[in-house]
């Protein structure tokens, strides 16, 4: 299905031709008629950033390793020059020599066996150079003298073309017919249904073109195979070699694997970030939504707007109920591709179940309203400075059950609540750090979790009374209010003492999330002496006798402190702590500014 999905693939721009992958080049050997000679020219300029890259075009292609055959007119400098490599011992450079002698001559014998089967006039004249022994070839590599171009051009492709203003030789459409016909003959082989497209065709004993291992984390190799597509021992019960067990013929396993390529390139169609285990590749069959499902991991584009597109009629309804979204969650090992998870839902679905998460996963916070859903996932998992910088790992799988939650519906893992708790007691000290990097990493982590536990508790223990997304002043179970007193009383101190080496926070929060009765009188002593604090430090009784009658309020509907809290109500507990805490903070902000208090405008201190 996953073959089928990637085959029928359709990107804005076009795939490469059959047997063609988009690769570097990184120079141009021109050869020349009159005199008979060559020039080398590199392809690479510097960025904005001031990288150098190379020339990206679609070139022949297949997957090599030990002993690689011969690529059609745009290879490495052994294929292409006969350039040997620099042995590192002097005795083993007699090897080197005749090792890219031999892979000279065998791509010389592709390239003429082009020349002769198309009667192309520049291949003809590409195989006489070679026939004349190269005139020019020694000077026009000794005019690199540059350090870079010499350590690239053992690296690089080349490619060829015939004079200056010719066409390169392996855009040609009879160099692509060739390559074509040579790589993928449609005769002979095992004839059986081709999984994907259903035909009776020549089935290949293994994708005839390599995955590009640059798109695939923790891999160590520049080409990857497919690791349930190239052992036999795939499946269980699964007999002979290759792709037996999953036959495909070649045209559908070469789009596949330039889907594959194609689709993991791409950022926009691409989850991942620098540092990711696991990266996921995500289409539609038909190009239909894919703005909606880009605001996983882009929200800032405008979630609201989105939907109302869809809602309004601006986009198509009818194509919505017959499309269909895919995703696939992968990693790498070594030199193979690990598909982790694949979903396949129609996109009304898919659309339906978007719209319902970011309803479930919006905060109270401004700054991030609607966290994306690597933000979730790793506000659940540690958070460590290494080396000036600051590291975010989220929980084993956290990522891959989000996405199925987003996009299927699913309920989420009840690990990543208890992960959630667990990090938001670690973490809230960091609220009062001078760091401001670090600060601003705390507060969106924060706003990240309250989603996080929103969207879980909704879809389980509170299904029949969700928390709202801002503060809910009428919600009065017990583990809420007291998270709400909590951030009341947190306040209270800093506007009785100021910032203080050890807060009710450093050296309660923790105990009070899990049982709020265990450290209430505490609290409630320390309550008093800040509110006698207050009194004498404010020149105004005002700001005291406010909080004093929230504090009373929130008593009065709590009731007792309750004992020892389950998980879920340590969650809620956290979500009452957090939203009361940043409601106080927009009141604070609507004072300064002398206008009405509004919830959905919410600053942080």
């Amino acid at each position: 299905m996953i073959l089928q999905a990637l085959a029928e693939y359709s990107p804005v721009d076009a795939l490469p031709p059959m047997g063609y992958a988009r690769k570097r080049v990184g120079f141009i050997l021109t050869i020349l008629q009159d005199p008979l000679g060559c020039q080398l020219t590199s392809t690479y300029s510097t960025d904005s950033a001031g990288h150098r890259i190379s020339w990206e075009d679609a070139v022949p292609d297949k997957s090599r390793s030990n002993n690689p055959p011969p690529l059609l007119a745009c290879d490495t400098a052994a294929f292409v020059l006969g350039l040997p490599k620099e042995a590192k011992k002097p005795e083993d450079q007699p090897r080197e020599d005749t090792t890219a002698l031999s892979k000279r001559n065998s791509f010389l014998e592709l390239l003429s066996s082009w020349a002769s089967t198309s009667g192309d006039s520049d291949a003809q004249a590409a195989v006489r150079w070679y026939a004349a022994g190269c005139p020019g070839l020694a000077q026009a590599v000794g005019s690199l003298t540059d350090s870079w171009s010499v350590t690239r051009l053992q690296l690089d492709r080349i490619a060829i073309r015939n004079g200056n203003n010719g066409p390169l030789l392996h855009q040609k459409p009879s160099a692509q017919e060739f390559w074509q016909d040579h790589e993928f003959p449609s005769q002979g082989g095992r004839v059986e249904r081709c999984l994907v497209c259903g035909q009776m065709r020549p089935v290949v004993d293994s994708l005839p073109q390599a995955l590009v291992g640059a798109n695939i984390p923790d891999t160590a190799t520049a080409q990857v195979a497919l690791v349930s597509g190239n052992f036999p021992a795939a499946q269980r019960g699964a007999t002979g070699g290759g792709l037996r067990s999953a036959p495909i013929c070649a045209s559908c396993g070469v789009k596949a694997v330039q889907a594959f390529n194609s689709l993991a390139a791409n950022p926009e169609q691409r989850w991942s970030q620098p540092g990711d285990k696991r990266a996921t590749i995500w289409w539609t069959k038909n190009r239909t939504c894919d703005d909606v499902f880009a605001l996983l991991e882009h929200p800032e584009t405008g979630v609201a707007r989105v939907f109302e597109s869809i809602q309004t009629g601006t986009t198509r309804r009818s194509a919505v109920d017959v499309d269909r979204f895919y995703a696939l969650i992968f990693s790498g090992n070594v030199a193979r591709l690990v598909v982790r998870s694949w979903i396949d839902v129609p996109i009304s679905q898919a659309v339906a179940n978007v719209e319902r998460w970011f309803a479930d996963t919006a905060t109270c916070s401004p700054q991030y309203v609607h966290p994306t859903v690597s933000q979730l996932a790793k506000c659940a998992g540690s958070m460590v400075k290494s080396q000036g910088k600051w590291q975010e790992d989220p929980p084993e799988g956290a990522f891959e059950d989000l996405i199925r939650v987003a996009l299927q519906g699913a309920t989420p893992s009840r690990g990543l609540l208890l992960a959630a708790v667990a990090r938001a007691k670690a973490e809230v000290h960091h609220n009062h750090t001078n760091d401001n990097m670090e600060k601003s990493i705390t507060r969106r982590r924060a706003a990240a979790r309250l989603g996080l536990i929103r969207l879980i508790l909704n879809r389980t223990n509170l299904k029949g009374n969700p928390l709202t997304q801002y503060l809910d002043t009428t919600r009065l179970t017990p583990p809420y209010l007291s998270g709400r007193l909590f951030a009341v009383r947190e306040r209270l101190q800093y506007q009785a003492s100021g910032d203080v080496n050890a807060s009710i926070v450093d050296r309660y929060f923790a105990r009070a999330s899990e049982n709020p009765a265990s450290v209430d009188r505490v609290l409630t002593d320390l309550e008093k002496q800040h509110l006698k604090a207050l009194r004498r430090k404010s020149k105004s009784p005002g700001a005291a006798i406010v909080i004093d009658k929230q504090i009373s309020e929130l008593h009065a509907q709590m009731g007792d402190a309750p004992g020892r809290l389950t998980d879920a109500q340590s969650a809620e507990w956290v979500a009452g702590y957090y939203q009361q805490r940043q409601y106080d903070f927009a009141q604070a902000e609507a004072r300064k500014t002398s206008t009405p208090s509004n919830d959905t405008t919410i600053t942080e201190e």
